[in-house]
């Protein structure tokens, strides 16, 4: 049955209103949920960027002789390698696409295209491989004293290698 993106829209509305109708939390304990989980996030944060930072100068002052400079250069590479790797195996365990239970028992009996049930998931997945790549990548290349430039490059290329191995899961 060939779908045309309608049939798939009435089953996320069907599925939206089935959700919202057995929902227990209220807006305010959902609204003080994400400031709290955002106040964390921005702590965390800034204390992992302060001991980069922190780790960043003090490699600088101790790495004097050329197999100490050479390491430091082949650094990025083998976490970003490790990285992309763990995230590949990561995606092959879990499945590129993950739907909640209540989702996939209306998935499983209905004769509409799947693929525009799915695709909004898989697109999430593909952003949180590119982030997590991004941020594995990040912090390792300051480390490793490389330029601004070398370091958003780098950056950036360990996130198309996240979505590239998340694409391949």
């Amino acid at each position: 049955m060939a779908a045309d993106g309608g049939e798939a829209r009435e089953l996320r509305a069907l599925i939206r209103d089935w959700r919202r109708g057995r929902a227990t939390a209220t807006l305010w304990d959902v609204l003080s949920d994400y400031y709290i989980g955002l106040f964390g996030v921005v702590m965390v944060g800034a204390m992992l960027g302060n001991v980069v930072l922190g780790m960043s100068r003090e490699a600088d002052r101790a790495c004097l002789s050329l197999a100490c400079v050479t390491a430091r250069s082949w650094l990025p590479w083998l976490v970003a390698g490790v990285a992309v790797a763990l995230l590949l195996g990561l995606a092959r365990l879990l499945g590129p696409v993950s739907a909640p239970p209540a989702a996939v028992s209306w998935l499983a009996s209905s004769p509409v295209d799947r693929a525009d049930l799915l695709r909004p998931q898989l697109r999430i997945v593909l952003v949180a491989g590119a982030a997590l790549s991004f941020l594995a990548g990040l912090p390792v290349a300051l480390v490793a004293g490389l330029l601004a430039g070398a370091v958003a490059g780098l950056a950036a290329a360990g996130a198309l290698a996240g979505v590239a191995a998340v694409g391949f899961a």
